[in-house]
């Protein structure tokens, strides 16, 4: 156990939230260890220039680097046809890898990893975390939980709308133009991001 470190703030989650919270906390002056681990599969996501200023307000400098051009977004909702909007189609690896530079830069000690155990005394927060190189005991005064649907319920009932369909990685074509397009259905909508649009059917 590294008892040194235990008036330190333990972060839970590497993605931009995990990772905006351990900025924060760096600039005003906390120690901050971030436990986190990289996706194990490819993914491309959709996000909007709001998102954008968000990500170069929390100080994402070097992540900011991995994000492509807007580029179109088509919007076919209720009958009704647009394309005034745009998004960034960002390579979600991409974006990871330079928010764990601008963590390192910052001085946020990373430890890259799944977290395996957790328990809470009048000492503090204590966290298991199962690393290539082994298990790692971590402490902290205070703990801030950044994993979002991966996080556990802790046995609570949730209150949760249904459950999601997503399709990774799989396309092929000649490349073209990027561009992204949102479809509502009978039960819900659909949307992806593609280098070109299709006829999508929902029933």
């Amino acid at each position: 156990m590294d008892a040194s470190h235990e008036n330190r703030i333990l972060i839970l989650g590497a993605g931009p939230a995990g990772g905006a919270v351990a900025l924060g906390l760096r600039r005003l002056g906390y120690a901050v260890c971030l436990v986190g681990e990289p996706r194990p599969f490819a993914a491309v996501e959709g996000i909007s220039e709001r998102v954008v200023e968000g990500l170069r307000h929390a100080g994402f400098s070097e992540a900011l680097k991995a994000l492509p051009a807007p580029s179109p977004r088509r919007v076919h909702w209720s009958g009704a046809s647009s394309a005034a909007n745009t998004e960034r189609l960002i390579v979600r690896a991409d974006l990871d890898r330079g928010i764990l530079v601008d963590l390192e830069r910052a001085g946020v000690e990373l430890v890259r990893g799944r977290v395996r155990g957790y328990r809470h005394d009048e000492d503090g927060h204590r966290v298991e975390v199962q690393t290539d190189a082994g298990t790692r005991q971590l402490s902290g005064r205070f703990l801030v939980e950044a994993r979002g649907r991966a996080a556990p319920g802790a046995g609570l009932e949730r209150l949760r709308g249904p459950e999601t369909l997503s399709l990774l990685q799989y396309w092929s074509g000649p490349a073209m133009q990027p561009q992204s397009a949102v479809q509502s259905c009978r039960d819900g909508w659909a949307g992806w991001p593609a280098p070109r649009m299709a006829g999508v059917t929902c029933s």
